[in-house]
């Protein structure tokens, strides 16, 4: 019986560890995945050191959990620990955004983390005394606790399909009750009064606490066991709206994605101002209750002409009428439109969550593969006439700092440019942020992912086109880009066209005003070899660094290289305390 408990508390243990990682992405941020880490080491390791010292002061306690009465003791009490650990968490006012202001979070931030680590606790207490007392049977005990523990890696893989993330958690706890069967049925077989009585309590423990979690499991009113989003997430947002439902949600390991109609939904990043006519009616996909893909209602007018009228059709616009396109998007949606409006008879999509890529080739009847874009590229030799890359990042200003983008590092840049036709072109589309430093740095590393290509004068195959909140990078092999059917559909829509190797003052920093052309300054004036800018004092007095991202490094949005940027930080706050120049704090908040 020792062995199964082991078994099972093993994995239900690491089960219950992966399984809180995406209850935390749901509830607040992917970040908080970490927290999960360091709590279930702490409850493992405060069980050994507690044992110790126990065993220290009262020499031979541990035996008493030896015997099938003990160990269903703590079995039982590793369920009712699970139980309510997660409970809490769910009731518990915890935000940790108000840590700044609300010095209770703190408190609420450290009742989650020890509550949570009582039943990683509980499982390395009874692991630990398995070790200790049966030392004649420890390669058994060691088969047990790796074999369960490599079983609850995998278990949540193939149930979050099927259950939702607070029903899951709730019968991963109760899987070590298993482990109590034997002792059932050496109760129910035991002739004598004494084994009779001695089992009874056990007994009657494990059939209240199977009760209590299948009435949890099975009673779905008044939301138990639901998991709500944080307040600050786009999907809570958008609920906020009259007529707004959640038509399907579904699971997986990689996120669980909820359907969200609504006819208050309006996706055009980067639309013109000019643009007049209706936006078709859409419907929203959300990952883990923030990343969005809007899917375009395609039947009717005005259809997805409207994707004609956004910077990031500009691409399309200079490559006339692709025939291949791939679609690269995290998020969006705005890419399909967009290679649809172009009338591109081939398009491939890749969307990496299973569930996202089934809806969208519902949809739209498209060739959806659910694979990572590196991984494909790796595996294809295709070309194509246009790759599209959208990257919106998250919808929380600020976030980005904690968003991993592997999907505009210089490698993968390299990538695309070297899938791309001779006549292709790469389309990158995301958020414009202030000041521009992750637009320099994108196209950085465009452009050494040209160099990687072979190509020579790689800004001459360069552009940048924005609005007032958006970008669309452009960037081909072979041909130099076509200054003048990109200035005229500029001009035409009133976009920015702040970057090419051959300046247009004309239409730099005209439509969209801000303060000065930065980014037409900084790409013009950048330095390869420093990975800064030469003319612009900005990388002297803020702690940036401006090179683009490797893939050991995939934040995009982080610009400070650590300690090392120390003394440029302390020069920057003196500097930024003793002016008032707008700029100094725009570069700051960088």
């Amino acid at each position: 019986m020792i062995h199964a408990a082991v078994f099972f508390l093993s994995l239900s243990a690491l089960a219950f560890e992966v399984v809180l990682t995406r209850v935390f992405a749901i509830t607040q941020w992917n970040h908080l995945s970490f927290m999960v880490i360091s709590l279930a080491l702490f409850g493992f390791a405060a069980s050994g050191t507690v044992l110790s010292l126990v065993e220290t002061h009262i020499p031979g306690w541990q035996t008493r959990f030896t015997r099938p009465s003990g160990l269903a003791m703590l079995v039982a009490l590793y369920t009712v620990s699970g139980l309510g650990a997660f409970l809490t968490l769910l009731r518990l006012p915890l935000d940790y955004f108000l840590l700044p202001l609300e010095p209770v979070q703190g408190v609420y931030l450290l009742l989650a983390y020890l509550t949570l680590a009582l039943p990683f606790f509980v499982a390395g207490s009874a692991i630990s005394i398995a070790y200790t007392g049966f030392p004649d049977t420890i390669r058994f005990t060691y088969f047990a606790t790796m074999g369960g523990s490599a079983c609850g890696a995998l278990l949540p893989y193939w149930l979050l399909r099927y259950f939702e993330e607070g029903q899951l958690l709730v019968l991963i706890a109760c899987i070590p009750c298993l482990a109590l069967v034997p002792i059932g049925a050496v109760r129910l077989s035991a002739k004598d009064r004494f084994t009779y009585r001695r089992y009874s309590p056990v007994i009657a423990a494990w059939c209240i606490i199977m009760a209590i979690a299948a009435a949890l499991f099975l009673w779905r009113q008044g939301g138990l066991l639901d998991i709500f989003p944080s307040d600050y997430k786009l999907l809570s947002h958008t609920l906020r709206f009259p007529d707004t439902r959640i038509s399907w949600s579904g699971g997986s390991i990689r996120g669980r994605i909820d359907r969200v109609e609504s006819p208050y939904l309006r996706f055009a990043p980067g639309l013109s101002l000019t643009y007049t006519d209706k936006l078709p009616p859409q419907s929203a996909l959300f990952r883990d209750a923030d990343d969005q893909t809007i899917l375009y209602d395609r039947a009717g007018r005005p259809g997805l002409d409207f994707a004609r009228w956004t910077h990031s059709f500009s691409g399309y616009h200079l490559a006339g009428r692709p025939d291949r396109a791939l679609i690269i998007q995290r998020g969006g949606g705005l890419a399909i439109a967009c290679a649809l409006a172009s009338g591109v008879r081939d398009i491939t999509v890749l969307d990496p969550h299973p569930l996202s890529a089934r809806w969208i080739r519902e949809h739209y009847g498209l060739n959806v593969r659910d694979q990572h874009p590196r991984a494909f590229l790796a595996g294809t030799g295709q070309r194509y006439d246009v790759i599209h890359v959208e990257s919106w990042g998250p919808s929380m200003p600020g976030a980005g700092a904690l968003d991993q983008s592997f999907l505009l590092t210089t490698p993968a840049m390299a990538e695309y440019i070297a899938h791309l036709t001779d006549t292709g072109i790469l389309v990158v589309s995301g958020r414009l942020r202030l000041p521009p430093a992750d637009v320099v740095r994108l196209w950085a590393a465009a452009r050494q992912g040209l160099l990687d290509a072979g190509v020579v004068d790689p800004e001459a195959r360069l552009a940048v086109v924005r609005n007032w909140d958006t970008f669309t990078l452009l960037a081909t092999r072979t041909p130099v880009i076509d200054s003048e059917s990109l200035m005229n559909f500029s001009k035409r829509l009133n976009f920015d066209v702040v970057y090419l190797k051959t300046p247009h003052p004309d239409v730099v920093n005209r439509y969209n005003i801000f303060d000065a052309p930065s980014i037409t300054t900084r790409c013009g004036d950048w330095n390869p070899r420093t990975g800064t800018v030469r003319s612009s004092d900005i990388s002297r007095r803020i702690c940036s660094t401006w090179r683009p991202r490797a893939t050991i490094a995939p934040f995009r949005t982080v610009f400070c290289d650590g300690t090392a940027s120390a003394p440029s930080i302390t020069r920057s706050a003196v500097g930024c305390t003793r002016c008032s120049c707008p700029e100094r704090w725009s570069s700051w908040s960088s």
